[in-house]
């Protein structure tokens, strides 16, 4: 019934949390080295 549902809900919504928090920590360590990789190559060499 419904106790049995809620915190399977709740857990879902924690695992899918943590996978957000993961994704997101991915694309913002990809995007940093996005950034340090074009503003080094844009960078003129002298």
């Amino acid at each position: 019934g419904a106790n049995k549902f809620i915190p399977f809900a709740t857990s879902n919504i924690v695992q899918t949390l943590c996978l957000l928090n993961i994704n997101n920590l991915y694309y913002m360590v990809r995007f940093l080295i996005y950034l340090l990789y074009c503003s080094g190559r844009n960078v003129p060499k002298r």
